[in-house]
């Protein structure tokens, strides 16, 4: 029951703000969980529905996550002695209870290289920004918007649309760029192909314009390649950073690389009315049960639940809810 102040009454009589009523009732979408959806329904069941994760992450996923920590270390900073610290303390709050000796031989790797990468940071983006006058306008800030009709401006009242932009830069009064950071182990033609067409900016530039009454002109991938270099038995951790920081810096462009796209707002249009009709999808699937197995993805995704999925016995004890 709606009350004359604008809070409502729920049947069992406790009385709330709309906005938390909305809160229990809302359910978060984001462009990962699409992604999941249009892959594999019963996989989106596992991760999303159940949450479930498995207890083990790869060393890829840990390198990302920890690149992106260092990147926001950096620009809230400006520090590179700040961003060397968040890289131990990162690597030491680790949960490493399940690693075996090649995950551990890899979370070092990883440690090494993004100790190594800080000072190529700071020279080839960073001071950049500093240079070009931009200003920092969100630095991985979380955004949770209603997802509206673009027909009707109609609301839809299951879902809100989350995500978090890696960082936003304005230029002059009205001039404002998207920026999303990347690590990847191969650069070719086909990953800038990808990139070119990537949905999930384009919803961040949608939200973001839609909210804020701005217009977002360009979106800016900073990609950082892993370097295919290991350490030698000759050196010591101390050596191979060394070894590593002049690499980056005598052939920088092979390993911080930048592709930026102009903003079509007819794309951004495009993405509003194609997320519509997804989320009228996913509420059909969810509220009917249906989510089937798509076992032609499994191998090509390299699905974490195929344990489960298949039946293994045991299987549940690799799982954890979220």
């Amino acid at each position: 029951m709606l009350l004359e102040n604008g809070m409502h009454q729920t049947k069992d009589g406790v009385v709330i703000s709309i906005a938390e009523m909305e809160g229990i009732i809302m359910k978060h979408l984001s462009w990962s969980q699409l992604s999941t959806f249009n892959s594999c329904k019963k996989r989106y069941e596992f991760q999303y529905i159940k949450n479930l994760k498995p207890k083990r992450f790869s060393n890829a996923l840990n390198f990302g996550i920890l690149f992106h920590e260092i990147m926001e270390c950096i620009y809230e900073e400006g520090s590179i002695c700040a961003a060397q610290d968040i890289v131990y303390d990162l690597v030491e709050d680790m949960d490493t209870s399940t690693f075996e000796q090649k995950d551990f031989d890899d979370l070092e790797w990883s440690k090494t290289v993004l100790l190594a990468l800080i000072d190529g940071v700071f020279d080839y983006w960073y001071n950049v920004d500093l240079e070009r006058d931009e200003s920092v306008v969100a630095i991985e800030k979380k955004y949770e918007m209603r997802i509206k009709n673009p027909a009707n401006n109609y609301t839809n009242r299951a879902y809100s649309y989350v995500f978090i932009p890696d960082l936003v830069l304005q230029c002059d009064d009205s001039v404002y760029t998207l920026v999303e950071y990347k690590t990847t182990s191969r650069m070719d033609s086909n990953y800038i192909s990808r990139l070119a067409i990537d949905q999930q900016t384009r919803g961040m530039v949608y939200f973001l314009q839609r909210e804020n009454n701005i217009v977002i002109s360009k979106i800016k991938y900073r990609i950082f390649k892993k370097p295919g270099i290991r350490q030698t038995k000759k050196e010591n951790r101390e050596m191979f950073t060394e070894r590593l920081k002049g690499v980056f810096l005598t052939e920088p462009e092979k390993y911080f690389i930048e592709q930026e796209f102009v903003v079509d707002q007819k794309d951004i249009r495009l993405f509003a009315t194609d997320l519509w009709k997804a989320v009228k999808e996913v509420t059909f699937v969810v509220k009917n049960k249906l989510f089937y197995r798509d076992t032609s993805k499994c191998t090509v995704l390299n699905c974490p639940f195929m344990p489960l999925c298949a039946g293994k016995v045991g299987a549940e004890v690799l799982y954890e809810e979220k």
